[in-house]
């Protein structure tokens, strides 16, 4: 007890004598050094830890965060005067060039329902426009589609949690001629702004019917053809952006295989690798939560929402992959039936408004 007492005085004398928070962590703040710990110690010896969880907060935003959760302090008052940096850092590559960083203050602003972000939520999909024209599918074919529109964002957590609280597992009719899952997913309950995981084809499917009747718009999956002219673009392009990996432009495992060394080790808010976005402004195409696409893998002209078996399309890689797998003509596999808490979903709205 002793100990813990001086250590809570030590923070003490650093607040008196006007040091800041951030000389506790000069680098990487994000990353655990010791001191996270004593700061918890010392917030519970303070009479009113508000001033203390502030100061804090300057320096570690999701330690302060994360202690105040844990005494019921977490509210829209407590960092209201931080509010809107920490919501322009999560997109701010040039201020804020570490992923971890952006990840870090990205959960802080899912915990406070912050992330106001046009796109994340259930009635206001941000739809993009992926013009009429031809593309380069795959090795080098060549396929022309019609214009059509796809979400920026992959389905977040947030979005599939109204399917959830609408009754969408209650209601019968988005599961005509699929196979309903006999429990709801169980990885949904994270951060609002990251994207859905644990998800099945079927689920998706159900998910697609239910906001079509929701908007009055035809919403689906993506045929893979669709999310790869989404993804690449016109030119043939190998990942979303121009030129090979580029180390930080995804949320990927890229100390596999020594593409870079940035690693996460799990979903990340949707959005927060702008560097990193397709030729139409298509975030997390490359990376993230692999994506359920409409078509069966080896019969790739059948998209029909049914049982008849035979595994479905996924694209685009997900956080543990490395960056072969990550590549926007990859092409992956797995049963419907799979949850897997690295596999999510994108929407196709074929409506014309």
């Amino acid at each position: 007890m002793l100990q813990e007492f001086f250590t809570a005085q030590s923070f003490e004398e650093r607040r008196a004598n006007g040091l800041q928070a951030q000389t506790l962590w000069p680098e990487q703040w994000w990353a655990a050094n010791g001191w996270e710990e004593a700061a918890k110690l010392a917030a519970e010896y303070e009479v009113d830890p508000k001033p203390f969880l502030q100061w804090l907060a300057v320096g570690n935003p999701k330690l302060a965060a994360e202690i105040a959760r844990e005494q019921g302090l977490l509210d829209d008052v407590l960092f209201a005067e931080l509010r809107i940096q920490w919501q322009n850092a999560i997109t701010d590559i040039a201020n804020y060039p570490n992923p971890h960083e952006r990840h870090a203050i990205s959960t802080v602003l899912a915990w406070l329902n912050w992330d106001n972000r046009p796109g994340l939520g259930i009635d206001d999909i941000d739809w993009v426009e992926i013009p009429a024209g031809e593309f380069t599918y795959q090795d080098g074919e060549r396929l022309s589609l019609p214009t059509y529109k796809m979400s920026r964002y992959p389905v977040t957590n947030a979005q599939f949690q109204a399917f959830v609280a609408d009754g969408g597992y209650e209601t019968d009719k988005w599961w005509e001629g699929l196979q309903k899952p006999e429990s709801k997913p169980e990885h949904w309950r994270k951060e609002g702004n990251r994207p859905v995981e644990s998800v099945d084809w079927y689920e998706s499917i159900a998910f697609c019917r239910w906001l079509s009747a929701k908007t009055g718009q035809e919403i689906r999956l993506p045929t893979e053809q669709q999310w790869e002219k989404a993804a690449r673009g016109s030119d043939g392009r190998e990942y979303p952006w121009e030129g090979g990996y580029k180390t930080g432009d995804a949320n990927i495992n890229e100390t596999y295989g020594d593409a870079g060394s940035y690693n996460l080790g799990e979903t990340s808010a949707v959005g927060i690798y702008p560097q990193g976005q397709s030729p139409y402004g298509l975030m997390d195409m490359s990376g993230n939560v692999w994506e359920w696409c409409l078509n069966k893998y080896e019969e790739p002209q059948i998209t029909t929402a049914d049982v008849s078996g035979g595994v479905r399309v996924v694209r685009g890689g997900a956080w543990y992959n490395h960056a072969e797998d990550c590549r926007a003509s990859f092409r992956d596999l797995s049963h419907p039936r799979y949850r897997d808490y690295y596999r999510g979903f994108r929407l196709l709205c074929c409506s014309p408004h």
